[in-house]
């Protein structure tokens, strides 16, 4: 069995706004649906006939990925009924449809399930049902999809760069134990089968974005350090009108926002070495034609001051040094 993960771009009552779903990067959901989400499940996203600002469409779905670590709403104490208990899962390998799938397709239903249970949130989509929505969709099943094929990927030509200011942050804010942080505050490090692609193609879109927005003496000098193979901390550079270098580290994402970075140490001591003269550049949506970028300059300043936390992820095990003679 596979899932199905509802998620609509308007729900019907406001007692449904407090979910805390990040398209292709979190879902938030009631205990009721807890031993539904397990980790490894292959999953689609549908969505049904509600939209932004009122409008109505077809039932559809737009994406697929997997279910990755699950934990509970710290925000809900323990000491409340366990039918009032929240959940948070991750969102592994994320693959946003080049085009949605009708949820029908003539005057059938993809899904054979009775009409009262198109509002059930999560609910279990047949390996048959699955592998027709992911077939229509272009794709072979998350397990088997080539992230280099055009199909996932399109040609970078095509893609369209931001030109307008964003007015919301693509880094949103923390929610309780996110990505199964330890009530220490420390968590593990997040890894994607796909992660390099993805960065290949942010970095791509950044660099092209550098090109297009610099002056034309800027822009004659940008690199794409990280694609020459070196790793000074950043991934492309160039010397401004001050004649300063400026470092630019990319980190890139399928779905719609980050609810979080990761940083190398290499990469986090050249920000604090650089300060104002290191910019991190997030973009989200990245294997679509419409990606969205935002600049976050000088990210070790914004630590120091309070408006981003900076936290450790991973410890280093060995074995003690002994000495000679022991």
């Amino acid at each position: 069995m596979a899932l199905v993960l509802v998620q609509n771009e308007r729900t019907a009552t406001e007692a449904y706004e407090r979910w805390k779903d990040v398209t292709g990067e979190q879902y938030h959901f009631p205990n009721q649906y807890k031993n539904r989400l397990v980790t490894g499940e292959p999953f689609v996203y549908y969505r049904g006939t509600r939209r932004a600002g009122g409008r109505r469409g077809k039932p559809e779905y737009f994406g697929c990925g997997v279910i990755g670590e699950v934990w509970r709403d710290e925000e809900i104490p323990e000491s409340n009924p366990k039918r009032n208990w929240a959940w948070f899962c991750r969102i592994d390998d994320y693959l946003p449809f080049k085009l949605p799938v009708p949820a029908k397709i003539g005057n059938e239903f993809i899904e054979k399930i009775p009409q009262n249970f198109w509002g059930v949130g999560v609910r279990e989509l047949p390996a048959d049902s699955y592998d027709r929505i992911v077939g229509l969709a272009g794709l072979a099943g998350i397990a088997a999809v080539d992230f280099t094929s055009s199909e996932i990927m399109p040609p970078i030509d095509s893609v369209v760069l931001p030109t307008g200011s964003l007015q919301q942050s693509l880094l949103l804010p923390r929610v309780s134990l996110q990505r199964g942080e330890s009530r220490s505050g420390r968590s593990a490090t997040r890894y994607s089968r796909n992660s390099k692609q993805i960065g290949d193609r942010a970095e791509e879109i950044v660099f092209l974005h550098l090109t297009d927005k610099l002056s034309d003496l800027e822009a004659r000098d940008v690199r794409w350090v990280a694609r020459e193979g070196q790793t000074p901390g950043w991934d492309i550079q160039y010397i401004d009108a001050s004649e300063e270098l400026m470092a630019i580290e990319v980190k890139g994402t399928s779905a719609s926002a980050f609810t979080s970075v990761e940083l190398t140490e290499g990469e986090w001591n050249a920000a604090q070495a650089l300060g104002g003269q290191y910019c991190l550049f997030l973009v989200a949506d990245c294997l679509g034609i419409n990606p969205k970028i935002q600049e976050v300059p000088n990210p070790s300043a914004l630590v120091d001051e309070g408006n981003l936390e900076a936290m450790p992820i991973r410890w280093r095990l060995a074995q003690p040094v002994q000495t000679i003679g022991d």
